[in-house]
């Protein structure tokens, strides 16, 4: 990014999410990535292979509740350390997609903090009413039931409204990047995972007690899914990126599901064992809108990362 010259980017050792500073006294803007928040995108995506192999194929409900203390036990959410759980995940792990995923989402957080920095006004207005395009009730809907719970509702809610536009500015920003040029659904994929990390750290902090600051991630990331799904239907974008091929879609649906899996939505008292007719129902939607003869690259794994192999003539 143009503005990147002038803003420090770093990594820190915190418990914390990542976080920005604008320009204040005449110090430099920050944008600081954390620890936590990159080893809790390394376990999802440690996880998210085991959903896929184990999870996926069952049209049992109760198996795919149960299955859940596997993302509990391996994130660290619960005091249960079972060896069994432990040999599931080392046995469906993907090095190669938890590497190029993270490095998304690291990619992504660092997006949404810039937007903080730099975003202007009209650019963040124009994003969130891109928001509500998609959520038009948003406010009554979302924030005013937890109205009470709010010590000042009308700067939570003008709060709320930024950090969403921050979210799809950061969609634009990756959009631009080369990155999503070669490879826009890990991209895609990458935001996602990054939600998800502010989910479980939400709730391992306080059980996601309702923010006077943050939006629910969970809105969060539902806004930002829709978002990509927008840039996956303009024309434009496969103008300037290269078509994916149908495994990295049927990634892209998996994970919509995943993040649902997680959340507990698949249950005997919610939706059921649907998670196999929301993936269809993605991928046919991807299938409409995505040209046809996209490529599925292949990554081998070097000691300086994941690189992906040449195509020969």
């Amino acid at each position: 990014m143009r503005t990147s010259l002038t803003t420090y980017v770093g990594f820190v050792e915190s418990r914390d999410m990542p976080s920005s500073s604008s320009r204040q006294k005449g110090k430099v803007p920050y944008a600081l990535i954390t620890t936590r928040f990159i080893d809790l995108c390394w376990k999802l995506t440690e996880v998210f292979p085991t959903f896929i192999s184990s999870v996926i194929p069952s049209r049992d409900v109760e198996i795919g509740s149960k299955s859940r203390t596997i993302l509990f036990t391996h994130l660290g959410l619960t005091d249960d350390r079972r060896e069994d759980v432990a040999e599931l995940i080392d046995r469906a792990r993907d090095v190669i997609l938890s590497e190029r995923v993270t490095s998304a989402a690291i990619r992504w957080a660092v997006a949404h903090e810039m937007a903080h920095i730099h975003g202007s006004a009209p650019d963040r207005t124009g994003a969130y009413l891109r928001a509500e395009e998609s959520y038009p009730n948003i406010v009554r809907e979302q924030w005013e039931p937890k109205r009470n719970g709010l010590s000042r509702f009308a700067d939570s809610v003008q709060s709320y409204k930024n950090e969403i536009a921050c979210d799809l500015l950061a969609n634009q920003y990756v959009l631009d990047s080369p990155f999503a040029t070669h490879d826009i659904i890990t991209q895609a994929i990458g935001s996602l995972v990054a939600l998800e990390a502010l989910i479980w750290h939400g709730w391992d902090l306080d059980k996601a007690k309702t923010s006077d600051t943050h939006p629910s991630p969970s809105l969060r990331l539902e806004l930002v899914a829709k978002d990509w799904a927008r840039i996956f239907a303009d024309p434009e974008t496969w103008a300037r990126c290269e078509v994916p091929g149908e495994y990295a879609k049927a990634d892209f649906a998996y994970m919509l599901a995943f993040d649902r899996w997680a959340r507990g939505v698949y249950g005997e008292h919610r939706d059921g064992s649907v998670w196999g007719f929301e993936i269809e129902a993605c991928l046919s939607e991807l299938h409409r809108v995505v040209p046809q003869g996209g490529v599925d690259y292949v990554y081998v794994q070097r000691p300086e990362g994941s690189l992906r192999v040449r195509r020969t003539q």
